[in-house]
C-alpha cells in the first residue's frame, strides 16, 4: 500500500509516475504479506465483496481473494497493478484491479460488505470527502476496516507521509466517517516490517467497524 495521496492534488499522470518509481523494482515495496491489521480483521469476516482503494501492489487483495473475497481494487500506478496482477497469477486468484485515482472511480453505493482503508492518506482539503466517498461504498452493517499513520509518526520517519497534514488523528474520525459503529478506535505504537518503506517503530491509528443500519 502506499502512503502519499492517491486521490487527487494532480493529475493521474503524475501520481501515477511517483508511484511508478517506487514500485519499478521487481522486490515489492511494501511486502507481499497483507498488512498485519488488515489480516486480522478480514480473517473474521465471512467472505464477501470487497473494496481496496489505493492497493498498490495488491498484497492485501491478493490475500482477502486466496480467502474467498471478491476483490475490487485500484491505483494510478500502472507498475502497481502489474505486480499486482504478477502476484495474483502465482496465488492462482483474479482480481478486478483498475488503474484510477479515487475521484475517478465509479463508486456503487452500498454494494461492498467490506472497505479495507490501509494506508491511504489523502490531503487535508479532499481527505473528508473522498473518505465519505469510500464509506457510501458499504452497505449497512458491512465492515470498514482502516490503518493509518498517526500524526506523531513525523517524528519516526519509518514510513509514510512526509507532511503533517496527511497524518491522521482520532479526533477526525466521526467527521469522516459518520455513521459508523466503532467496535475498534485506537491510535497505538507497534512495530512495522512491510517491504523496504515500512521499517521500525511506527505510530498508527486502527479503526474497524460496521456502517449503521439506519
Amino acid at each position: 500500500m502506499g502512503d502519499e495521496c492517491k486521490a487527487g492534488g494532480g493529475t493521474s499522470c503524475d501520481i501515477g509516475a511517483f508511484w511508478d518509481e517506487r514500485y519499478r523494482d521487481e522486490a515489492y515495496a511494501f511486502g507481499t504479506e497483507p498488512n498485519a491489521w488488515f489480516r486480522a480483521c478480514i480473517d473474521e469476516l465471512p467472505p464477501g465483496r470487497l473494496l481496496l482503494p489505493g492497493e498498490g501492489e495488491g498484497r492485501n487483495a491478493v490475500y482477502a481473494a486466496r480467502h474467498g473475497w471478491r476483490v475490487d481494487a485500484f491505483d494510478p500506478s500502472p507498475e502497481g497493478r502489474r505486480k499486482a496482477g504478477a502476484l495474483a497469477g502465482r496465488h492462482g486468484v483474479t482480481l478486478d484491479f483498475r488503474c484510477c485515482l479515487l475521484d475517478e472511480y465509479a463508486l456503487e453505493a452500498g454494494a461492498y460488505d467490506a472497505v479495507g482503508i490501509i494506508f491511504l492518506h489523502l490531503p487535508p482539503e479532499r481527505r473528508r470527502a473522498g473518505y465519505r466517498r469510500l464509506l457510501s461504498a458499504l452497505r449497512p452493517g458491512g465492515a470498514l476496516i482502516a490503518e493509518l499513520y498517526a500524526k506523531e509518526q513525523l517524528e519516526l520517519g519509518t514510513g509514510g507521509p512526509r507532511d503533517l497534514g496527511m497524518l491522521y488523528a482520532l479526533e477526525e474520525v466521526d467527521e469522516d466517517f459518520p455513521g459508523v459503529d466503532f467496535t475498534v478506535r485506537r491510535a497505538i505504537a507497534r512495530d512495522i516490517h512491510e517491504g523496504r518503506l515500512h521499517q521500525g517503530p511506527s505510530r498508527v491509528i486502527q479503526l474497524f467497524g460496521r456502517r449503521r443500519i439506519s
